[in-house]
C-alpha cells in the first residue's frame, strides 16, 4: 500500500497554521519535519474551512522547509509543544495525479510537484547564463566566484533564503565553473 500523508494546514499536528505562502522563519512539528524528510524535501497540505455551516476544502499545497539562518536549527520546546525554525516556499499542485514510490524505505504516493530546489537550481542557472554575459570572465577564482554568489544571494534571498540558495548552487557545481572550495565554505557555514 502506497500512502499520501496530507496535513490539515491548521490541524492540531503542525505547530502553527500553514498557507500557500512563502515565509521565513517558520514553526514546524516533529511530524512534519519527519514527513519533509519522507517526501524528499517537501510537506503536503489543504486547508479545510468552514463558513455559514459550509465546508470546503482548498486546493492542495507543497511547502518545502530549509534552514532557517538566523533562527536556531534544533528542536526547541515551549510547554508541551517541540517545534523547529524553518523557511517556507510553497508550491501549488496543478493536478490529483498521483506518483507512488518507494522513497527511503517508506511507500509513499505524491503529487507530480517538483521539488523547489530544482525549479531554483534553474532560476540560478539563467541567471548565472545573464551575468556572465555581462561579465565574461571565468569564475574559479574565489574572489569572482564570491562577488557572483553574492549576487545570487541578492537576488533570490527575499524569496527563497539564503541555505536553499546554496544548497541549490551546490548542485550546479559540476554544471557551471565556480570555486568548488569556496562554495563548500559556505555550504558548511549555513548547514
Amino acid at each position: 500500500m502506497f500512502v499520501l500523508w496530507i496535513l490539515h494546514g491548521k490541524g492540531n499536528c503542525i505547530s502553527c497554521p500553514k498557507f500557500p505562502e512563502n515565509i521565513k522563519y517558520v514553526k514546524i512539528s516533529p511530524a512534519e519535519n519527519t514527513l519533509h524528510k519522507i517526501y524528499g524535501g517537501r510537506v503536503y497540505y489543504v486547508n479545510v474551512n468552514e463558513y455559514f455551516h459550509k465546508i470546503t476544502i482548498t486546493f492542495p499545497f507543497a511547502i518545502h522547509y530549509s534552514l532557517s539562518d538566523k533562527k536556531p536549527r534544533k528542536l526547541l520546546r515551549k510547554n508541551f509543544k517541540y517545534y523547529y525554525y524553518r523557511n517556507a516556499n510553497f508550491t501549488m499542485i496543478n493536478n490529483w495525479k498521483l506518483l507512488c514510490v518507494e522513497y527511503n524505505g517508506f511507500k509513499i504516493a505524491r503529487f507530480y510537484d517538483k521539488n523547489i530546489k530544482t525549479s531554483l537550481k534553474n532560476q540560478i542557472f539563467n541567471f548565472i547564463q545573464e551575468f556572465t554575459k555581462n561579465y565574461p570572465q571565468n569564475y574559479e577564482k574565489r574572489s569572482k566566484t564570491k562577488k557572483l554568489v553574492k549576487n545570487i544571494i541578492k537576488k533570490f534571498n527575499v524569496e527563497y533564503g539564503k541555505t536553499i540558495i546554496i544548497d541549490s548552487l551546490y548542485l550546479l557545481i559540476d554544471q557551471i565553473q565556480i570555486n568548488q572550495k569556496y562554495i563548500n565554505q559556505i555550504r558548511n557555514k549555513y548547514r
